[in-house]
Order: structure tokens, then sequence, then C-alpha cells
């Protein structure tokens, strides 16, 4: 259960390395069936009743349109919704709709079970979603609703706790947004055989709903099955997780949890066994911020002359700026989880927009995790947490609905309440090895921020007159998703009279003052770090996961294109044992992101990273030994038609591929040290140049097709030895933990 592990700084003994007491004891198996039913064959179910009202499409599959729910109800209680850990359906609309479905118990009770966004296609579509801890209630009946849109429904598959690959009885619980790994209270008492050592304390945290407070219970149990009280509580709120932190005597050698009255509904979270650390022997810990939508041209350390980066400009003074850093795609479902695989997108479900990271894959905090740190997450959009799996590795994860933005923001502004978040936790781990995520989301649009940094470059006039010139321009919008997003491209500007730089640069303003906003919480987070004398102990990463078009190229936003200002972003990163400013002037990829953490803090790179270590640039300021090309890459959502591009970086040279819907392939060609925004295609100067590039993405496409196939392979056979059925394995397809297309 314990092994020697190299971490940050000196090597962890194997007394003082971290238990994660979840993954290491009390797993129990469940017999509780995934149920299916598939809506052309129902007259043969007999567990079923289908009321006579429910229309069928000709070839026999439920239509579900807008008006009074849907119904099908069931001879005698289903099944505990409490145990539901996700929801699949198969099916198709003409439109991009929304279709919620729910369970009413025996009271009638109606229970929100998932809600699943369809978007358009003539195929049929297999959806799947997560399902957020829900109240033990029996359901006896389930309701299907859209509104203003129609679905034609092939089946429906709920998956309850046995079906998910942990196959255990502890599972992700969430209390107002905030995830933990957790296990109910049962009427048998948790007994769970541990060794403490000096300075050992218990971290984990408890919740309940109910209408009765119950009282946790932790009891050491010696050689004679003794009990002995070591601590207890009754939090008085109910529906809320409550962290705690208790130290434990020396010499246990086994630990019981239980709750009084042994039937409350009561949960047991994120139970790891941490070791006190001294001070100047402890692990570095780590802390990486992600900036979302945020262009490395429009900061300090890369030459930009506002000044809307002081405190960045500072930790890059402190440590090492990658002044030509590309994305792996450019928008945050395919880039983010590839940043914290250290994968590229295609290999990740990534272009599928309910698609998540494959369960074999390694994510950062899953390798931080198993060599004793604790980990901490926040999302502040659904791409970067749960609904891509993204939460392995992760003993709390806080998603976005947990982030209490102040009503009269933008949901985009988080940096402030994400660090309101974290802050107590770090308080909580101060001597204990840590890794954290923290995804800010101030830069991405609506652009507007709040006091003190609206108005830095704004002025008191700039809504009005913006909005006048919005009002002028959007007959003229002929794109409806650029009509809904008010980003009018370059022609339409010209069209209805309007200066496209003009246009831009109030946006820009904008846009400064919200990076502004997001670099006063490093700030903070720095002073915090420094109050609990770990400034000296903690690597902070600072990133993007993509850039911003302001008119760069004709157009607004991002994920569009894969042109320099939104393929470019920043990085960089304060180690404290290197505290001097370096710049490091070639090519890196957010894929290098990961192993360079992980090589930082004296770990293993886990198997499946692709990306290469810069540890030697940050440590001497010397290139790391690339052994994979860099390349950024986009394609349409699936089930969508659009344009696919990919660039391929070699040197000072960028070639990209652009296929448009009608299967048109275009070259260009791009110096990105002198072009770094990719306005001036060379493609026709060189030629041969671009055959030789050309070359080198279709061996690099290649490769990717066999580490598909050897991806799938290797998690076949990983399912296979754990005792997975060919049904089961399905099962986890359709829910996107397996499979490459």
């Amino acid at each position: 259960m314990l092994c020697c592990i190299t971490a940050c700084g000196p090597s962890l003994k194997p007394d003082h390395k971290s238990v994660d007491l979840i993954e290491s004891n009390g797993i129990v198996q469940q017999q509780v069936p995934s149920l299916v039913w598939h809506f052309a064959d129902r007259q043969e179910d007999p567990t079923t009743i289908w009321t006579p009202s429910m229309a069928l499409s000709e070839a026999g599959t439920l239509l579900v349109e807008s008006g009074p729910p849907t119904q099908g109800a069931f001879p005698r209680p289903l099944f505990d919704a409490s145990l539901l850990r996700a929801v699949i359906i198969r099916a198709r609309a003409s439109e991009r709709c929304s279709i919620s479905i729910s369970g009413l118990n025996l009271s009638m009770q109606r229970i929100q079970l998932a809600e699943l966004n369809l978007p358009a296609s003539r195929e049929m579509l297999s959806l799947s979603v997560k399902v957020d801890s829900l109240a033990t209630s029996f359901v006896s009946q389930i309701e299907f609703q859209t509104q203003d849109c129609s679905v034609e429904v092939d089946s429906l598959r709920f998956v309850f706790d046995d079906s998910h690959p942990t196959k255990v009885a502890w599972r992700d619980v969430a209390f107002n947004g905030i995830y933990r790994h957790a296990i109910r209270a049962q009427d048998d008492p948790m007994h769970l055989d541990l060794e403490t050592h000096q300075g050992d304390w218990l971290d984990f945290a408890v919740a309940w709903t109910d209408d009765r407070i119950p009282t946790f219970i932790i009891e050491s149990i010696d050689s004679q099955n003794r009990a002995t009280q070591i601590w207890q509580s009754s939090p008085a709120q109910a529906d809320q997780w409550h962290p705690f932190k208790v130290h434990l005597p020396i010499g246990i050698e086994a630990l019981r949890f239980r709750t009084e009255p042994v039937d409350a509904n009561a949960y047991w979270a994120t139970l790891a066994l941490r070791k006190k650390h001294n001070r100047p022997q402890m692990p570095l810990n780590v802390v990486l911020v992600i900036i979302d939508t945020l262009r490395s041209d429009h900061l300090g350390p890369y030459g930009y002359a506002r000044a809307t980066s002081p405190n960045l400009n500072l930790l890059a003074s402190e440590g090492t700026v990658f002044l030509n850093t590309y994305a792996a795609s450019t928008w945050t479902k395919p880039s983010i989880p590839s940043i914290l695989t250290s994968v590229e997108p295609r290999l990740l479900n990534g272009f599928d927009l309910y698609g998540q990271v494959p369960e074999h894959l390694t994510t950062i905090a899953e390798a931080m995790k198993d060599a004793g740190f604790a980990t901490f997450s926040s999302s502040s959009v659904s791409y970067s947490g749960r609904q891509s799996n993204l939460d392995q590795g992760v003993d709390v994860m806080v998603e976005q609905s947990a982030l209490n933005v102040a009503a009269d923001l933008a949901p985009s502004k988080t940096a402030q309440a994400v660090t309101n978040q974290f802050v107590p936790w770090l308080q909580q781990h101060a001597d204990q090895p840590f890794f954290a995520t923290l995804h800010f989301m101030d830069p991405h649009s609506p652009y507007k921020t709040y006091p003190p940094h609206l108005g830095l470059w704004s002025h008191e006039g700039s809504e009005r007159e913006f909005e006048m010139m919005l009002q002028q321009v959007e007959p003229h919008i002929t794109n409806d998703e650029r009509k809904y997003r008010r980003m009018p491209d370059a022609n339409e500007l010209a069209q209805a009279g309007l200066d496209p730089r003009q246009f831009a640069a109030y946006e820009e303003n904008w846009y400064d003052e919200s990076i502004h906003g997001a670099d006063a919480q490093i700030e903070r987070i720095r002073s915090i770090l420094r109050q609990l004398e770990l400034d000296k102990h903690t690597i902070i990463v600072v990133i993007s996961d993509h850039g911003e078009e302001f008119l760069d190229h004709g157009s607004h936003f991002h994920g569009h294109h894969i042109f320099g200002e939104l393929a470019r972003v920043p990085w960089v990163i304060f180690d404290p044992r290197h505290p001097f400013g370096k710049t490091i002037s070639s090519a890196v990829s957010l894929l290098d992101v990961a192993p360079t953490v992980t090589s930082l803090c004296g770990l293993p790179t886990p198997a499946t990273f692709r990306g290469t270590s810069q540890m030697s640039a940050v440590v001497s300021g010397t290139d790391g030994e690339r052994s994979q090309p860099i390349t950024t890459e986009l394609q349409p959502n699936k089930g969508r038609s659009g344009s696919s591009f990919l660039a391929l970086l070699d040197g000072e040279w960028k070639v990209m591929r652009t296929t448009l819907s009608t299967s048109e392939t275009r070259w260009t060609l791009f110096n990105v040290f002198k072009d770094p925004l990719d306005q001036h295609d060379l493609a026709d100067q060189y030629p041969t140049l671009v055959n030789q590039l050309r070359a080198k993405v279709s061996l690099w496409e290649n490769h990717l097709d066999q580490l598909a196939t050897s991806f799938e392979k290797a998690s076949h056979q990983q399912l296979m030895d754990q005792g997975y059925s060919e049904e089961e394995m399905e099962l986890l397809r359709s829910l996107g933990y397996l499979g490459y297309e």
C-alpha cells in the first residue's frame, strides 16, 4: 500500500507518503443492473407500462415533442435514484434541442435526473451525462420533456454504481457544486486498516441531507477489537461539505467510521491519511493557473505596452517565460483536457461536445495524487471539469455552480470566486504537499469586468457608444452564431459604415481590464502563500487554453480557426529553486506543461503523456529534446459540419491545412517568428518546403491513427483483465470512456 516515491524536492520516505484510504480500502461490489429501454420493442417489455398517448415514429421510436411531459410508468418501484451514476440516450433532433429526463417517486414528486443537449443530426447519436448526487428516492415513472423542439428517442439507459469503471461503492457526491469522492454511511460501520506515525492526520469531509442531524464518530480499534473514540462531530448545516483535520495518535492500526443514527442519510468523503512534513524537507507544492481566452500578446512579459499584468510580470521576472507556446486546439473543450493529460485532442474525444477523457489515460492530478499530494481543482465551465472526466485524481472538484459569481457580473468573471474556494482548502493543507488547478475565465466574453479594474482603459460612456455601434451593425450580421454573440465580422462592420478597428478597440479595452482582474488574483494567491510560509515551497505555473480574435483575420471569438491570435498562448513558470528571469524563444506546446511539472517534482513521467518536459529550460535555460512535433488542430464538433484545421510547426515554419466543408483542401505556410499572427501566406514562395512539411503531417497523422488503435487495445485488455464483459465495455464506449473515432 505504501511505496517509495520521489517527489518535489527531497525524496518521500515510505512512511511519509500520504495514503488515499478511499483507493486502498473499503471497496464494495454492488449488484445493481443497468436498465435499458428500446422503445421500438416496448410492447414486448413486461416491466414497463407506456401511456397510450405516446407518439411513435414509423420506425417505432418514441417522439418527444414540446408540450406536456411524455410519460412511462412502472408497475413497481423501479430504482433508487441515489444509485444513479449516468444517463445515456440514443436519439436525434432536426434542430438543436434540450431534452429533460425526470423521475416521479411514489408520492408523485418530480426528481430531475438529467438534461441533455442534442445537436442537430440526421443520424441517431448516443449522448451521455454524469448524474449529480441525488437523495434516496424510489422512481416509479419516467418523464421526457422538451421546449420548442422535438426529439426522436431510440433507447434510454440508466447506469448505476457497479456499471461505472470504478466498480466501487465510493462515488462522486456534490453539495453546492463541490464534488468529493464519498461513501454513504451504512448500517455496518466502515473499518479501515492503516498504520500511523508521528504527526499523522486524517483529511476528510462529511455531509448529511435529512431532517435529523447525525453524529459522525471515528474510533481507533486495537488488536483485541476494543474501540476508543478519537473524534466526533454533529455539524448543524445540512446539504454542504464540512471538511475536518483530525490529528491521530501514534500506533493506530485500524479506524472505524460510523454515524448515529445508523440510518442517517450521511456521507464520509475524501478520506486520506496525511503526513506532517517539516518545512525545510517538505516537497514543493504546485499551483497551476489556467486563464481562459488569454492571448500572450496582451501581456507585459510578451511586450504588451499596457500594464494589464503587473503581478504576472513580477512572477515572470523571477521565473521562466516561454515566448512561443502553442495550444493543441483553440477552444476550451479540446484544449484543457489536452493540457491536463498531455495528449492530443483527437485521442481524447476532444472534438465531441459530450466526449470524455478515456479512463485509462493519466491526468496530471492522478500522477500527483499517486505520489502523495493532496489535489484540488476548479472548473469555470463544464468542459474543464467532470463533464470531460477531468476529475480523475482530484480530491476536491469545485464546479462552476459552486463559484457564486456576483449576480451583477458576467458569468465569465470567475477568478475571484475560484480563489475564494481555493484559499480555505490551501490553509487546511499548508503542511501537506498539494497540487491545485485553478481555472480563471475572466478574459472570456462578455468582456466587461468590475471595479477597480473597470475603467482602466475604457471610459464612462464606452458602453453606451458601443451599444449604438452594435445596433447599427446588427441588421448586417448574417451568421446566426455571430448574431447571437453580437460579434460582427469586419465586412459586416464596413457594410454598416463603421470602422472595424474602432469597434474592436472597445472590446479590447474591456478585455484588457478583465486580464487585469485575473492578474490581481495571482498576487492574492502569492500573498496567502507568503502568510503560510509556503512561497519558497510552491511552484506556480500560469498558462491559457487559447487566445481570442479581435478582427485580426476579420472575425471575433475563438474556436473558428487556428491562426496565431488563437493558437499562441502564455506560459510562465516560477520555481523557487531557480529564482531568476529567463526567456525561452524555441517553440513549445501546452502538452509540455504536465511532463514539465512532474519532472520538476522528481516524479516519473506517466507512460501516456506525449508532451516534452521543459525542465531543462526552467533549470538551465536549455531546450528540451522533443520527440513529437508541435501541432494545433480544430475539427467541427461531432455530428456537425464545418471546416477543419491542422497546423504543424517545424522550426520557424508553420504549415497549415484547411479542409472546407466542401472537402476542398488548402495548404498555407507562415514564418512564426517573423509573422506570429499568421498574416502572410508564403506557400507560393516555398512550394518545396510545403511539400516536405505536408509529408511530416501525413507521418504524424498515421502515427496518431496507430496510437489510437493501441490505446483502444490497451484499454480493452485492461478491462478484460479486470473482469469486464463485452457488454460492459460497450457501455463504457457509449459513456465516452473508450473508443477513438
